[in-house]
């Protein structure tokens, strides 16, 4: 038989015929076939010329997590792909041995300077500012994709200026992309200056008196991620970390003692008893109210 290739706009039910000869394939990622099926829904599915490879006898070779997110889709929606045709089933065994593009590289490759550090502190990012934060991972990895993520930092150059100025803070745990993640919101609400003040302290610790919310916080850290929590098989999640990160920061900001940072009665952190950052208007009702008092008598 001879070898065909040809670019083919695939249907969902172009897909499902293609996938009714899937017989000999590795097991099925659902949270790959859901990313790319979002990709997909959203318009962001670029052709680049990996094909769908079918065998002389038919069999689908290579493709089926695409061709499941194809399946996924609306009657009607076509997506372009490269299909070759032909092939001899063995040279299935080489397939998907190449190494492949990270959203660092893609990132890269847009232009924008970029390694795995910065990239992870924008998947953080964009988890937090998007409200997704409190989505299972499936989803999440579903919609912060690296074509997301990649257009998102050719877009946004300002806060991803803002995300690498926080890198030098990623020393103070061992969670580098949460607290940079967490640098770049703190200076957005309010400005680099106090970012840089709050995790400063945070990272040198020098002259932290009790009370402190920069100690408690950095005792909150210690005894979550340190030796303590592995011997307990602790580790904060990163909903938690960004959550202490916040009540620290509102607490330092707003001049408050802060003895320990816990969790909310229950136990957990839900979307509705979350913290949010203070804003610089409700410091200035704070100050304003505090100088009102000891105005009194």
């Amino acid at each position: 038989m001879t070898i065909t290739y040809d670019e083919e706009w695939l249907t969902a039910e172009d897909a499902n015929r293609l996938l009714d000869k899937n017989t000999h394939n590795r097991p099925l990622s659902q949270g790959d076939i859901l990313k790319w099926a979002t990709e997909m829904e959203a318009g962001n599915w670029q052709f680049n010329g990996e094909a769908i490879k079918i065998d002389i006898n038919g069999d689908l070779i290579d493709g089926q997590h695409r061709l499941h997110a194809v399946a996924l889709q609306e009657p009607g929606m076509k997506i372009p792909f490269l299909v070759i045709r032909g092939l001899q089933p063995e040279a299935q065994k080489t397939m998907d041995q190449g190494r492949k593009r990270s959203a660092a590289d893609q990132l890269v490759l847009a232009g924008v300077n970029a390694d795995g550090t910065l990239t992870a502190a924008i998947r953080v990012y964009l988890t937090y500012t998007t409200g997704i934060l409190f989505r299972d991972n499936k989803y999440i990895a579903a919609n912060i994709t690296t074509p997301v993520i990649v257009q998102w930092g050719s877009e946004n150059s300002d806060k991803v200026e803002l995300i690498r100025r926080g890198i030098q803070y990623g020393k103070i745990r061992d969670r580098r992309p949460v607290v940079i993640a967490m640098y770049a919101i703190v200076a957005e609400v309010h400005d680099t200056e106090k970012a840089d003040e709050f995790f400063g302290r945070v990272l040198d610790g020098v002259g932290l008196e009790l009370g402190s919310p920069i100690l408690a916080l950095r005792n909150r850290l210690d005894s979550l991620n340190g030796e303590l929590a592995r011997k307990d098989r602790q580790k904060i999640s990163d909903r938690d970390l960004i959550a202490s990160v916040i009540v620290a920061f509102n607490a330092w900001v707003l001049g408050k003692s802060l003895g320990r940072i816990q969790r909310p009665q229950g136990a957990t952190w839900t979307s509705t008893n979350f913290p949010k950052i203070a804003s610089p208007l409700t410091i200035r009702y704070s100050q304003a109210g505090k100088k009102g008092r000891s105005n009194v008598g």
